[in-house]
């Protein structure tokens, strides 16, 4: 399995300090691979809502409706085993690492870190007895001059004491920079549905093994007197570069990847957060981050021609309508499904 699930599904998975989970195959009597499907229970999660929890992630499966009921009944069966009441997904463990199906959208190739998946995912799920719960929006933007207002709000910030600049790549300096952006992410994002928060020390290592693909153009980071209060995250769209990699060894793999970075022409923009006390009209941040950030991304020796924005939940208002006035065309949408775990749908 690749790399990185195997990390995330090893003996030495750091989400084994605050869950638990199982992971079951569907296969044919001479070993052919049909299906798989990964059952867990999230500690936090239930701390924070109040409730035994329980998710299916790393859904994979071929177009049958017995392959794919029987890896959803092994799942429910071990989630109920463990005590839980509520089933949620798909979460790949902790939404932080994946998760989200699908249902909308299925001509555009997924960008860095968002999911893809065959169009008949979702009635297999809804066949097993899960019921959509919540819808995530992808955005499509293309890189170019935002509305006079965006700059206006830049000029705002700059006036209110705001000052911006590039993240820092490297060092104790980019390790002090993601610990300032850890908090800013633990703050503003605490009453994310579904999230949970990350250790520092587990968002800074995953963090750091990125360095390599981060564009400083894409990461502008804003600061009040010395103090790091809002950040764009951005990230090449690296996908394109791995998809004409495919099957190689990799370091022939990260070789090319290196070597093809520096032409992508485009992004994806994970985030724009911004700590409370500074979210106050007379900052402006949120559309001050998003001047900078398309400014920034549409500079340069080759510059992006285009960037994702994703995801946004279906009721995060105060985001839409900055994504709305910034012209994001809605152009994918994902969701995530639930059911009871007491026998009945």
């Amino acid at each position: 399995m690749p790399g990185a699930i195997k990390g995330q599904l090893g003996p030495e998975s750091k989400f084994l300090q605050y869950g638990r989970f199982q992971a079951f195959l569907a296969q044919t009597d001479n070993g052919e691979l049909l299906g798989r499907i990964v059952a867990s229970v999230n500690s936090r999660l239930c701390a924070k809502e109040g409730k035994q929890i329980g998710s299916f992630g790393y859904f994979e499966t071929i177009h049958d409706h017995d392959v794919s009921d029987a890896l959803f009944d092994a799942a429910t069966t071990w989630l109920i085993e463990q005590g839980c009441v509520l089933g949620r997904g798909p979460i790949d463990l902790s939404t932080h690492i994946g998760g989200l199906t699908l249902v909308n959208g299925f001509d555009e190739p997924a960008y860095i870190r968002m999911p893809y998946n065959p169009s008949y995912y979702p009635s297999l799920i809804e066949s097993a007895g899960w019921h959509g719960v919540r819808d995530a929006f992808a955005f499509d933007f293309a890189m170019e001059p935002l509305a006079p207002a965006f700059e206006r709000a830049y000029r705002l910030a700059l006036r209110a004491g705001i000052t911006f600049r590039a993240v820092h790549t490297k060092g104790e300096a980019m390790r002090s920079d993601l610990r300032a952006i850890h908090r800013i992410f633990a703050t503003s994002f605490e009453d994310n549905w579904s999230a949970t928060e990350r250790d520092v020390s587990e968002f800074v290592d995953e963090a750091e093994q990125m360095r390599h693909i981060i564009d400083p153009r894409l990461f502008p980071v804003a600061e009040y007197n010395g103090k790091v209060v809002g950040f764009w995250l951005g990230l090449p769209d690296i996908n394109r570069a791995l998809r004409a990699s495919r099957g190689w060894p990799t370091p022939l793999v990260f070789a090319h990847l290196l070597w093809k970075r520096r032409r992508l022409d485009s992004a994806r923009v994970l985030a724009v957060a911004i700590l409370p006390e500074f979210q106050k009209p007379r900052y402006a941040l949120g559309p001050a981050l998003v001047y900078l950030g398309m400014d920034g991304g549409a500079s340069g020796g080759h510059p992006y021609q285009r960037a994702e924005l994703s995801w946004v939940w279906e009721n995060n208002a105060r985001s839409l309508g900055l994504i709305r006035g910034a012209a994001g065309r809605h152009y994918k949408t994902y969701r995530m499904f639930e059911r009871k775990l007491d026998g009945r749908t």
